[in-house]
């Protein structure tokens, strides 16, 4: 599997992709190999603006297996067709996102992840120790001072984040969610 973003007009998408075209100027992008490293599928994922994945985690239980790509954006649509199961809204200057597939590139959901202003996710991994395959930790970055979970512990110009979240629609386990910053 491969993540990534592009500007390239060709040679991205596999017929039958998901998202065909390059959506805006530069899109995020989910790519498929088998193990003789033959392209299977491969699609963009963007709207109208900026959408770069920085980031993807294959996970399986041994009977389902999904493709989980998290990034930036600074699209207002096209990241959440048909609406998300969490968050439907671009809510500042840029959002972080997530977007999962099947391996075999069907798409299943996506959300905006942020708050009034600049923030990305820049991680995915499988919660916990015991390879809990049903829920994710999201790692990123953010400058907006209000719109996410955790009220009134935002501390500086831009601080981390680590949100913990169900693979089955994005959304906070537990209120689950940390700021980790100074003041600066």
């Amino acid at each position: 599997m491969a993540f990534g973003y592009t500007s390239s007009l060709f040679g991205i998408a596999t017929s039958g992709g998901y998202q065909t075209l390059l959506g805006g100027s530069k899109d995020a992008f989910y790519s498929y190999f088998d193990n003789s490293g033959t392209i299977v599928y491969s699609t963009y994922f963007g709207g109208l603006g900026d959408d770069e994945a920085l980031s993807g985690q294959f996970v399986s239980d041994g009977a389902l297996s999904k493709a989980v790509m998290v990034g930036s954006t600074n699209s207002a649509q096209g990241i959440t067709p048909n609406g998300a199961l969490s968050d439907t809204t671009l809510d500042g200057l840029s959002d972080g996102f997530i977007a999962v597939f099947n391996t075999n590139g069907t798409f299943q959901y996506s959300s905006y992840f942020g708050g009034n202003d600049v923030d990305y996710i820049s991680d995915v991994k499988l919660s916990g120790a015991t390879n809990d395959w049903t829920q994710l930790l999201l790692c990123g970055v953010t400058s907006s001072t209000s719109g996410f979970s955790a009220s009134n512990s935002y501390q500086g110009a831009n601080d981390a984040f680590v949100a913990k979240v169900s693979l089955s629609g994005a959304t906070l386990v537990n209120n689950g969610f940390v700021y980790y910053g100074g003041s600066d």
